[in-house]
């Protein structure tokens, strides 16, 4: 798996890996997870989503504005670049120099046609340029995709094994895209008021200030930093599509005496929580974001 541009919050299969048998039993997982009303934490891309919802062909009839705004779901840099050619002006371009190659996710450069890394691109060109590295990059992942599907569809009903007109049928009239989404790997956005109402307390009742302190800074943080803060949790960057009705799902905040220098701790197992009692909420902010931070303060 590789990691997209979305949020920083989205896999991608990596076009290096030829496995079949692997793409079909991760299908085959997505399946299962959708038909057992259970959940799994692989936040994939939108563009995954759509394509295993209506297959990889689905881009390649897609117009070109469409194109270069799924391909900023997972590459933004490209994205833009690609808008630059198009509505950029000749010197630029020229100045530039570009060839008949382009980037795939893993960053492997690839010719988009025999010798294309030999031939400059024409201004008058970029036109069919910018459409071969569409192609290109939508493609790069199909056959990972069609496999996945393949193993996904083996679980799930399906109507047609034709791949440019296949549907998830009756799924596709039952559920929507981001629905889909949402039931195998939960949502991107942290719901803090369905989290507050499956919160118990240790150490503190959910009256005390401490408690507001801490739900102060919640509604402080980014969408980011929310789904960092249930990784630290839980080891999960989103909650699951049954948290409102599963009660067998509760986060414990327990609040310990210790020191206003300590950091909150994680038992992601039990989806715990030890959080100091500190002596004010902005001392909270400060040490709970140091905490959700560290692996990029070590890094």
């Amino acid at each position: 798996l590789e990691i997209g541009d979305e949020g920083r919050d989205s896999l991608l299969l990596n076009p290096n890996l030829k496995s079949p048998s692997n793409f079909r039993t991760l299908g085959q997982l997505l399946g299962c997870v959708l038909r057992s009303n259970s959940n799994c934490s692989l936040p994939f891309s939108k563009t995954f989503w759509r394509a295993l919802m209506y297959g990889n062909a689905y881009y390649q009839r897609s117009s070109l504005k469409q194109k270069i705004t799924e391909l900023e779901r997972f590459d933004k840099n490209q994205s833009r670049q690609l808008m630059k050619i198009l509505i950029g002006s000749k010197v630029d371009f020229e100045a530039a120099g570009y060839t008949y190659t382009t980037s795939l996710s893993n960053g492997r450069v690839v010719e988009l046609f025999a010798g294309g890394q030999n031939q400059k691109v024409r201004y008058e060109d970029r036109l069919s340029y910018v459409e071969l590295v569409l192609h290109i990059r939508f493609e790069e992942n199909s056959t990972g995709i069609d496999n996945v599907r393949h193993g996904f569809l083996s679980v799930v009903p399906w109507s047609t094994s034709n791949r440019h007109q296949a549907e998830l049928s009756p799924l596709n009239d039952l559920v929507t895209l981001e629905e889909l989404e949402r039931r195998i790997c939960g949502s991107p956005e942290i719901d803090l008021a369905l989290l507050k109402k499956k919160t118990v307390y240790k150490g503190a009742s959910a009256f005390s200030e401490v408690v507001k302190w801490f739900w102060n800074v919640m509604h402080g943080m980014s969408k980011r930093d929310r789904q960092r803060f249930i990784q630290f949790a839980w080891a999960r960057s989103r909650l699951p599509y049954d948290m409102a009705t599963n009660d067998n799902i509760k986060m414990l905040l327990n609040f310990t005496k210790s020191s206003d220098q300590q950091l909150p701790k994680a038992q992601t197992c039990f989806f715990l929580v030890d959080m100091p009692l500190y002596s004010s909420e902005e001392i909270m902010r400060e040490k709970l974001s140091l905490a959700l931070h560290c692996d990029e303060i070590n890094s």
